[in-house]
């Protein structure tokens, strides 16, 4: 079974709604949302385990040290998926997702009809999500705009 450990997520229930679209039955993966403190505390030599975390946060230098598998997301150049040309109305988000030298354009209905930036921390959270488990990103923004 797939283990991710997604690491200071600003809006958990927000991410988990997104996740299980994502996933859309098809898979379950072991998920556990921690705090950077906690994750700091925890010992993991499960080189099994994903640490899923958000590379604009400055606390990262202690995750990338980690043995586990490791995904990162957020606005940076760095990003391994990165958004960039967001576009955020109260009906809708948009943005072009940037990974693995490809970039493809996200679009879904903003049910919580919020302007701000955790919103697409929580789509990126949940493809990158989608990626481990071995979806293909078409299949991942297909299930989003459900």
């Amino acid at each position: 079974m797939t283990k991710i450990i997604i690491i200071d997520s600003q809006q958990k229930n927000n991410d988990e709604i997104l996740i299980s679209k994502v996933l859309n039955g098809k898979f379950s993966p072991e998920i556990k949302f921690l705090d950077f403190k906690d994750f700091k505390k925890s010992n993991f030599d499960d080189c099994e385990t994903y640490i899923l975390y958000n590379s604009d946060n400055d606390m990262t230098e202690e995750i990338k040290e980690s043995v586990c598998k490791k995904v990162d997301f957020g606005f940076n150049d760095n990003a391994s998926f990165r958004a960039s040309d967001v576009n955020i109305t109260n009906e809708s988000i948009n943005f072009k997702l940037n990974f693995r030298g490809n970039s493809v354009p996200i679009w879904l209905v903003n049910y919580n009809h919020t302007n701000n930036a955790d919103e697409i921390y929580s789509i990126l959270s949940a493809i990158c999500v989608g990626d481990i488990v071995g979806m293909n990103i078409v299949e991942i923004s297909e299930n989003l705009k459900k």
